[in-house]
């Protein structure tokens, strides 16, 4: 949610951007050229559409960048390199973004009296300034970006567009909610609300209640949560805009189901899935079916729950959050197995834990992307400091040169400057390495985090490997127990009716035959692929330790391996307890264990 929250404001930030093709400039090239500067301004307005690519937005604006470096056109240089950083941040290329920012406010305030005749010069400013917050904001950088926003602020706070204004106080508002400085958040809230009543746009508001809602909300505030929600419903309603009602409502929904009130729930969220207008929206629609098969599923109507978890996978299809997508076939998992369907559940059991696990792969992969950001952007910061005392240095150096000049029948001064001076040398350079290796330890550090994720990361891979291979032959134990168990009743009623009825015994004498067939049939080879594809080097390992072991012996040990007990293994394998129990002193002898010796523990190992 954050992250689409701050999507939104830069494309705001682009649409509302008051560079303002200043006359004179406007003038002058456009007596060069007025078809190339027509043409320009078409490429910087379509790469500010946020329906393109990152990638199409960085084209967009690399041709108008070049383009405008052609042919002399400020606005569209300045315009464009804009362009070119906002894009970057979409491709998480945040390092350069921000480094083109830092170098075009740098070019910006150097001629600000030409950079006047081409755009708003303090509006300009205020824009560069709220990207770079948003940076920060992304890296939960809280406090370098409350220093940007402010820096934006102090631009445009009395002389700005209103709508400028606001969105500054509700980046603020929102940073300060998540560190949990509730009454600072309000306070901004109420000066972004205040400044956005002078517009009739109502986007910021509702997503000033829509931040507060979720707030309320994970820290299970229900009845706050409540009172955002209906004021998001009143918004809605005045506005007139589907999508906003739309939220507005379900939202409505959730929080009553989360206040155990099923009656108002469901109310609200058939309002949502009844109302043909809102079929424009599936992730909407998907959290409202998923809702309503986890209120059916409490009051234990599992078929309702079933039909609506269902119709939120469909809802989910349609859209690519996958975090709908696992919640919703997670219900239809849930409500599947209650009303006996467990083929169905299994399938739709195993693609939840797929998607689940895709989301931790994206999670983890965004998390270390942050973790190198910082140190990047870290980095970047470090080196600006260095070369502003570099500079320092340099002006001092050259003062110092100024004064021996005057003085320079003082040599013996001269010569005890120059000593100072290369004493100070010595000592920055000894300090700049010292910097050098603490950024080297620091990258080392970042290194091994990397390390250490992916190791974790094929951890879960093999936990998630680990849980379907216990599932699938938990399911084969429970099909060999009922056909078991579907023989034993044939053969009772064959021994009533074949005193009777031959022809008849005749017939299910036939029946019990096949199924007692079929017991075995591809069983093991279906286990066998399911093992090897999570354990894929176990019995190489074994076998290359104890090399005469028989085929039995070896899908014992495999299905050992599993920590399956002996009343499990003998219904896998359809043999008698007795005998599997033997099986396994026969093997205990056979690789030499004592009886101390936990033979599940032992093969563990291999």
């Amino acid at each position: 949610m954050l992250k689409l929250r701050l999507i939104f404001i830069l494309f705001l930030l682009g649409m509302f951007l008051p560079y303002g093709k200043g006359e004179t400039s406007k003038e002058i090239a456009s007596s060069k050229n007025v078809g190339i500067i027509k043409r320009i301004d078409s490429l910087l307005l379509a790469s500010e559409n946020l329906t393109n690519s990152p990638e199409r937005m960085l084209f967009l604006s690399m041709k108008a960048d070049s383009l405008s470096k052609k042919f002399a056109y400020p606005y569209g240089m300045i315009s464009s390199s804009y362009n070119i950083a906002r894009a970057m941040f979409y491709q998480s290329r945040l390092k350069e973004s921000y480094k083109l920012l830092d170098s075009l406010l740098i070019a910006i305030e150097s001629d600000s009296a030409a950079i006047s005749k081409v755009m708003n010069y303090q509006v300009g400013r205020s824009k560069i300034y709220s990207l770079m917050a948003i940076i920060f904001q992304e890296l939960d950088e809280y406090e370098r970006s409350m220093d940007y926003y402010f820096k934006a602020l102090k631009l445009i706070e009395k002389g700005g567009q209103s709508y400028d204004v606001a969105l500054i106080y509700k980046g603020l508002g929102g940073l300060n909610l998540k560190a949990g400085n509730f009454g600072k958040a309000n306070e901004y809230f109420n000066k972004a609300l205040i400044a956005s009543n002078k517009f009739a746009d109502p986007q910021i508001k509702f997503d000033i209640y829509q931040e507060q809602y979720e707030y309320f909300k994970n820290r299970k505030e229900y009845s706050k949560a409540l009172e955002f929600s209906v004021k998001m419903i009143g918004l809605s309603k005045t506005a007139e805009i589907p999508y906003m009602t739309a939220i507005a409502l379900k939202n409505s929904g959730e929080i009553y189901y989360l206040l155990d009130e099923p009656s108002l729930a469901k109310a609200y969220l058939y309002e949502v899935i009844h109302n043909e207008s809102y079929e424009e929206f599936p992730n909407v629609l998907s959290e409202c079916y998923a809702i309503l098969a986890r209120l059916f599923f409490d009051e234990s109507e599992y078929t309702e729950a079933e039909g609506y978890a269902q119709k939120a996978y469909e809802k989910a299809f349609n859209t690519s959050r996958l975090s709908l997508k696992a919640n919703a076939l997670y219900e239809l998992a849930k409500s599947q197995q209650a009303i006996g369907k467990f083929s169905e559940a299994f399938d739709h059991l195993k693609l939840h834990l797929l998607y689940k696990d895709s989301l931790n792969n994206i999670n983890n992969t965004h998390k270390i992307l942050q973790i190198y950001s910082k140190a990047e952007l870290d980095k970047v910061m470090t080196e600006k400091k260095l070369l502003e005392n570099q500079l320092t240095i340099k002006m001092l150096e050259s003062s110092r040169k100024g004064h021996l000049l005057i003085g320079s029948i003082l040599i013996i001064l001269l010569l005890s400057s120059l000593a100072l001076i290369m004493v100070k040398k010595y000592k920055f350079e000894k300090e700049v390495n010292k910097k050098l290796e603490r950024q080297q330890a620091i990258i080392n550090e970042q290194e091994l985090i990397i390390e250490k994720e992916k190791e974790n990361q094929l951890k879960i891979e093999l936990e998630h490997k680990n849980r379907e291979l216990i599932t699938h032959t938990m399911l084969l134990t429970q099909m060999h127990e009922d056909k078991v168990k579907l023989i034993d009743e044939l053969q009772e009623i064959y021994s009533k009716v074949s005193k009777v009825d031959k022809d008849s015994a005749s017939v299910i004498a036939g029946r019990i035959n096949a199924l007692r067939n079929s017991i075995n049939a591809n069983t093991w080879e279906d286990f066998k692929t399911y093992f090897e594809n999570v354990y894929t080097d176990f019995y190489s390992n074994l076998l290359a330790a104890y090399p005469n072991l028989t085929p039995n012996e070896k899908k014992l040990c495999a299905l050992l391996r599993l920590n399956l007990n002996t009343k499990e293994i003998a219904a896998i394998t359809s043999r008698e307890v007795r005998s599997i129990e033997s099986a396994r002193t026969r093997l205990r002898k056979k690789l030499g264990l004592s009886p101390n010796t936990n033979l599940s523990i032992f093969l563990s190992k291999f």
